[in-house]
């Protein structure tokens, strides 16, 4: 059978990135190491200038790095306060008409 018609073998599978460079990927590999060693280095130089400071110096050192860690999203969820009583408030207001209305019409 496989004198008559010969069978392809698939192509194997080969793929180029487009948008890669192996030296772009080593200079940022690279770029975080020096990052890293640097922060390393500079929380061992707030550590013994904390050593050798007092109390308010050490809030200084240390306020670059707490502030902005405490926010939180300001906007209040849809059913939050506000948005809650004004919901409660239309349906108490179109209950209200609606017993308006049938009154008015079981009286005519």
């Amino acid at each position: 059978m496989n004198l008559l018609f010969q069978t392809r073998k698939p192509r194997r599978f080969h793929h180029e990135p487009i948008y890669y460079s192996e030296r772009e990927d080593r200079l940022r590999k690279l770029e975080e190491q020096a990052r890293k060693q640097l922060a390393q280095t500079a929380d061992r130089d707030k550590e013994e200038a904390l050593n050798e400071t007092d109390a308010s110096q050490k809030r200084d050192a240390f306020a670059d790095d707490i502030r902005g860690q405490f926010r939180h999203d300001r906007r209040r969820p849809s059913g939050c306060l506000l948005g809650g009583l004004m919901g409660t408030n239309m349906m108490v207001i179109a209950l209200v008409l609606l017993l308006v209305i049938l009154l008015f019409l079981l009286t005519l």
